[in-house]
């Protein structure tokens, strides 16, 4: 008989499937129905054991998750809108729901995942390095159904869960074996030339080995001097760095130079401004929104398929409101715990105000849950060991 841990490594594995796929140029178009498949064989798992949350825990996700529902009604019916609606509740809330499910199965269910990220990253490499010397501004390395910025979300995810999450396994035991990973991920950055993954990959690292090393009296200062040093180099290097460069343009400017009116338009650094500046003027009802799926119309005065900011707290502003926005922070402040996988719900939160919507941003989502369900099993199990002592004594 398979043991059950094996079952939800192997699911976790599965999880992540799309990605392996993609390496291969070929399209994954079934991810939700992916999410909700495993939702149910878990469900089928552990449908004898009881639901870990209380019912203390259920009113705010029910808000956030049946209040764009219940605004359509009261929004202009669009296509999108019918779309994105139904994707977020049966794509953002099947994820959510997840780990609920999964209950003390969470470790061995993101094992699987991480296998899968580890085994992408090395298959990405086998695309990298044969064309390191061609990547250029408008040639990123990208495949059917894989954008170049989730190529390097989704690296940084794997080594971030292999140098944070799962550092207690033997293999990231050896510091040759993170280094090598460190050196392949970087590798990977640079061919999808994407800033917003490496900017938060490195946040969420510093920010780890601060907490982790916090008895150490005079880290800020030697933090400090470690970014001083870093921007001195960096500047006497500078200089060997031609402007027109790929480095120079995918990682030193915010929209490239050469790119078309259209994309210009489109790219976040005006499509941020120009929200905010709109957002000032009042030009839309600041507490319900706009409605979900409408930040076209709010943005544009017209209907555009999966036309969104980049940007998960202007999304939630513009098309839900201020109200909705505030569900949303309240979502994460109840939620949210002190326990290792809180790293990769900062890190996944991050590239949502960087690239992507709602839709596209649902590892938020999965880490959130899986944060708050991970220390409830935890709690529960110091709980057993203090109960089990009382009695033997």
């Amino acid at each position: 008989m398979i043991k059950s841990t094996t079952i939800f490594i192997c699911l976790g594995f599965i999880w992540n499937i799309s990605y392996i796929i993609g390496t291969f140029n070929i399209e994954f178009k079934g991810a939700t129905l992916l999410y909700i498949s495993i939702l149910l064989v878990t469900f089928l798992i552990n449908s004898k054991k009881k639901w870990i949350s209380s019912k203390n825990n259920i009113s705010l996700p029910v808000i956030f998750f049946l209040y764009p529902v219940i605004a359509f009604f009261f929004q202009p019916i669009t296509d999108y809108a019918e779309y994105k609606i139904l994707s977020f509740i049966f794509k953002c809330g099947v994820v959510f729901l997840l780990p609920f499910q999964l209950k003390n199965n969470i470790y061995s269910f993101m094992k699987g995942y991480l296998w899968s990220s580890l085994i992408f990253i090395f298959l990405i490499i086998t695309h990298v390095i044969p064309s390191l010397g061609s990547f250029s501004v408008n040639n990123r390395l990208s495949f059917d159904g894989l954008n170049a910025i989730w190529i390097a979300r989704f690296a940084f995810e794997g080594l971030l869960l292999s140098l944070i999450v799962f550092n207690d396994l033997k293999i990231f035991r050896k510091k040759f074996i993170i280094l090598i990973l460190i050196v392949l991920t970087l590798l990977i950055a640079y061919s999808t030339g994407s800033k917003g993954p490496l900017l938060s990959a490195i946040l969420i690292v510093v920010y780890y080995f601060l907490g982790k090393y916090n008895k150490f009296k005079y880290k800020r200062l030697v933090f400090g001097c470690l970014i001083f040093a870093s921007i001195y180099i960096f500047s006497k290097n500078y200089s060997n760095i031609t402007e027109d460069s790929y480095l120079s343009q995918r990682f030193m400017q915010t929209i490239p130079d050469g790119v078309s009116e259209e994309v210009y338009e489109k790219s976040r650094g005006v499509v941020w401004i120009q929200t905010i500046d709109k957002i000032s003027d009042l030009d839309f009802n600041l507490f319900f929104g706009e409605g979900f799926g409408n930040f076209s119309f709010f943005y544009l005065g017209r209907e555009v398929y999966r036309f969104y900011p980049h940007n998960l707290f202007l999304e939630l502003l513009v098309e839900g409101g201020i109200i909705y926005l505030l569900v949303f922070l309240l979502l994460v402040k109840k939620f949210h715990q002190n326990n290792k996988f809180k790293f990769l719900f900062y890190y996944a939160f991050l590239n949502s105000i960087f690239s992507g919507d709602i839709l596209l941003n649902e590892t938020v989502f999965l880490y959130l849950a899986i944060m708050f369900n991970y220390q409830i099993n935890i709690n529960k199990n110091k709980r057993l060991k203090i109960e089990k002592s009382v009695i033997h004594n």
